[in-house]
């Protein structure tokens, strides 16, 4: 039984405080350390949450640009799903790296510099993706080829490591703090050995918590682990897989169970898994964070055999069993194919611009630093010395600078191209060569380059110019051709129309131009024949000959006969129909009027012919009559021989109207006063058309010129005009006389308000023997009598009659005399 206390003595009392008081700095020592250790635990695990914050950053940057590159390649939209999900990502992992860095003033400038680099790329992923999608490969090609996100995504990864770097250093120190604190924990706790009682008591309200926060601590790092978008494996020093991620398996194709506790190179080609365990030993001899991609080529082996490459960053972590090595492993199968297809298609842009047969020279400044063989032929020069170096401007007409100037300016303001041209080079002998030309500006390793493509067009502009001369020569034959000409296509529509179309139509070209030929010209009556024969040509028959109506713009009609020829393509399909018309209307007119004239000749000598024969014999009966009408002295025989002497006069009077018809005796012309002639003529009618009830009215005009005309010959035709006026109104009417000066010529009219006349039969009056008088009343020569002495004075006859509306002749007489008639 130990003594009580007060029956110690002082110096025992005075050892048992001091003890006491040992052990009492000692448990504070301890209890100090232990939180200074659990603090900087927390920190380490902190750090190492910021570290896979930033592996994270890179990984999903990585895999935007991955899934955009495989787009732009392919041009297919399930590449772009990583790009995708890499965007729904990225914004999330910076918010989380900006909150566990708040408080570190060292990496929030970098943190922004990151943020800026990420958005930077990200624009320029986006921008290529666009390019892809409006402009297609060469177009987003040409922006990867600028290396702008190249040196954005390095920029971003150099920042990377600094800021893994940093948090490494921060790992470093607190890994040496923590070691200093155990030494610390160490001392004290052999001081307090001999009060190991009172330290257990001390330590075991301690020890719990923090076994169950270093619990939760380590499940936390394997959920991050497990969540990470790239895989993960956690090695120790010896090579054995302590951990990996569900990545890892999907990677590997292993399950979680096959690979926990075994070596690492199973992972590896059996290239690589010998020096292996050399470069793990000098890793941890000097444990130091890698970054992906740090130049090196290396590949992962799946477990049925196949191999694939990889990216492999690795970060040592300080736990319980020592330092171990956490891996993140990137597969880059993909991006690799991507990069060999860059390559590929660089290669065969290369080798498209060597074999081009068009020149092509790429300009940076104003200096040319590439042309191709084809440029070194169109300019005359031996190599491409010859051209690398000079200015573009030196190789272009004078001529043309200003245009190539302005162009120039279009591609620095923004313009990617600019459309073709036509320009003039001088090649290096002095020869002037026409060229077509078009460029477009890109960015590539060095700064802005302009490519310019060139192409030789002399020959074609030589076969232009040729060309041209005969479009214009057979523009010019068309258009002077007295003939219509028109073109159609095989549809019927117009494509070519020529003057003497426009002419004879009175439509321009504007106004045809692409309308079909039978809905403008042809009458209704004809259509369907039209059609009919265009058909025939259109079916393959080589040509044919036609007649028909064209109507004209102001309604006339014009009878052309057509000979149509068809224009054939290679195949013998007919591309065009060409017709070529004649204006056959006054042709028929004359024609007609031979067929009249030759009627005439043979009633002009058949009335020779009748004179001789019954002029006669009717004189002879006509002298007998009236010497017998002298001596009888009965009526009824004086009334017979009467009958006798009217009707032989009748005959008379027929043969000569028919005389006078056909042989018409020359005119003995001079200066004739219409008006007097009008008062002359219509003094003989007087007491006639009083007696039929007929007024007169006169419109002359007062200073109408005279006519040089036969007065006689006038005179009978006003005596003809106004008896068939007279016998149109039997029951009384008004007869008008009309004359006034109309330019160079003198109109004459004389209407009254009789029974009018048909359509049918007002189209004949002027036909010879035509009469609508009962038998013995006319002989149906009048009016052609008329017709014929009005055209031998050079002018013309109109006729204007309705039913019940009356009648008006029409007379033009010529101021300067009468003009040689075509026909008599």
């Amino acid at each position: 039984m130990l003594p009580s206390i007060p029956s110690l003595s002082a110096k025992i009392w005075f050892a048992l405080l001091t003890v006491f008081l040992l052990l009492s700095l000692n448990t504070a020592a301890s209890l100090l350390g232990s939180y200074r250790l659990t603090q900087l635990q927390e920190r380490v695990e902190r750090v190492h949450t910021e570290l896979l914050g930033i592996e994270r950053i890179h990984s999903t940057t990585v895999e935007a640009e991955t899934g955009q590159r495989g787009y732009l390649l392919t041009g297919e939209e399930r590449y772009l799903e990583p790009y995708r999900q890499a965007l729904s990502r990225v914004d999330r992992e910076r918010e989380q790296l900006q909150s566990l860095l708040a408080d570190d003033p060292v990496q929030q400038p970098r943190l922004q510099q990151m943020n800026q680099h990420i958005v930077g790329i990200l624009a320029e992923l986006r921008d290529t993706i666009e390019l892809r999608k409006t402009k297609g490969f060469e177009a987003a090609i040409a922006v990867v080829t600028a290396d702008r996100g190249k040196r954005l995504m390095d920029q971003m990864r150099a920042l990377l490591i600094e800021m893994e770097q940093e948090e490494q250093d921060l790992l470093a120190k607190m890994q040496a703090k923590a070691a200093m604190h155990n030494r610390i924990m160490i001392s004290t706790f052999v001081l307090a050995s001999c009060l190991a009682g009172l330290g257990l008591i001390a330590a075991s309200y301690r020890i719990p918590r923090t076994l169950r926060e270093r619990q939760l601590t380590e499940e936390r790092f394997r959920s991050m682990v497990e969540a990470a978008q790239t895989g993960m494996v956690m090695v120790d020093q010896t090579g054995t897989i302590v951990m990996v991620n569900k990545l890892v398996e999907q990677q590997f194709g292993y399950p979680r169970e096959e690979l926990l506790g075994r070596k690492i190179e199973m992972l590896l080609p059996e290239r690589y898994r010998t020096q292996h365990g050399d470069q793990r030993s000098r890793f941890f001899h000097a444990p130091t964070a890698r970054t992906m991609g740090a130049g090196l080529d290396l590949s992962g082996l799946r477990r049925d055999g196949t191999e694939f490459p990889v990216e492999i960053g690795l970060n040592p972590i300080q736990t319980e069993e020592g330092v171990q090595v956490l891996a993140s492993i990137v597969d880059i199968t993909e991006r690799r194919q991507n990069e060999r297809a860059i390559r590929h298609s660089e290669e065969r842009y290369r080798r498209l611009v060597e074999v081009s047969p068009d020149a092509i020279f790429v300009s940076r400044g104003d200096r040319i630093v590439f042309i191709n063989d084809q440029g070194v032929k169109l300019f005359g020069a031996n190599s491409p010395d010859d051209i690398v170096g000079k200015s573009p401007l030196e190789l272009i007409h004078p001529d043309d600078h200003a245009a190539v100037r302005a162009r120039v300016r279009q591609l620095v303001e923004g313009c990617e191209t600019v459309p073709l041209i036509e320009e003039k080079i001088v090649r290096l002998d002095g020869r002037v060569v026409f060229v077509e030309t078009s460029a477009a500006r890109f960015i590539g390793h060095e700064g802005a380059e302009t490519q310019v493509v060139l192409r030789d067009i002399s020959e074609r502009k030589r076969a232009d110019q040729t060309l041209q001369k005969e479009r214009d020569f057979i523009d010019a034959v068309l258009e002077t051709a007295g003939a219509l000409v028109v073109v159609l296509d095989r549809e019927g529509r117009i494509l070519r129309f020529n003057r003497a179309c426009e002419q004879a139509t009175g439509y321009s070209s504007e106004e045809v131009l692409g309308r079909h030929v039978w809905d403008l010209f042809v009458i209704p009556d004809e259509v369907d024949r039209v059609k009919a024969m265009f058909e025939r040509l259109r079916g393959g028959e080589p040509r044919n000959d036609y007649e028909n109506y064209w109507k004209g713009k102001d309604g006339l009609l014009r009878r052309i006969s057509w000979t149509n020829t068809v224009l054939t393509d290679p195949n013998g399909k007919v591309d065009y129909i060409v017709a070529a018309g004649l204006d056959i209307t006054d042709f028929k007119h004359i024609q007609e009027q031979l067929r009249k004239t030759e009627r005439i000749a043979e009633l002009g000598t058949l009335a020779s012919g009748m004179a001789h024969e019954i002029g006669t014999p009717m004189n002879v009966i006509l002298g007998r009559a009236e010497y017998l009408f002298q001596r009888v002295t009965d009526e009824g025989t004086k009334k017979g021989l009467a009958t006798i002497v009217t009707q032989v006069e009748r005959i008379t009077k027929v043969m000569n109207q028919l005389l006078a018809f056909a042989r018409r005796k020359t005119p003995e012309r001079r200066a004739v006063d219409l008006g007097q002639t009008i008062d002359d003529s219509l003094e003989m009618f007087h007491e006639r058309m009083a007696h039929s009830r007929i007024t007169v009215e006169k419109a002359i005009e007062t200073n109408v010129p005279s006519v040089h005309a036969d007065r006689d010959q006038l005179i009978q035709v006003l005596i003809n005009l106004v008896m068939n006026s007279i016998h149109a109104m039997p029951e009384g009417g008004r007869l008008r006389l009309s004359l006034a000066r109309e330019s160079s010529h003198v109109c004459l009219g004389v209407s009254d308000t009789g029974q009018g006349m048909p359509e049918e039969i007002r189209s004949k009056v002027f036909d010879p023997f035509f009469t609508t008088k009962d038998f013995g009343k006319g002989t149906g020569l009048g009016l052609t009598v008329v017709k014929g002495i009005i055209e031998e004075h050079g002018g013309t006859i109109a006729v204007e009659s309705a039913v019940d509306m009356g009648t008006t002749f029409w007379i033009r007489l010529p101021l300067g005399g009468a003009r040689t008639a075509d026909i008599s």
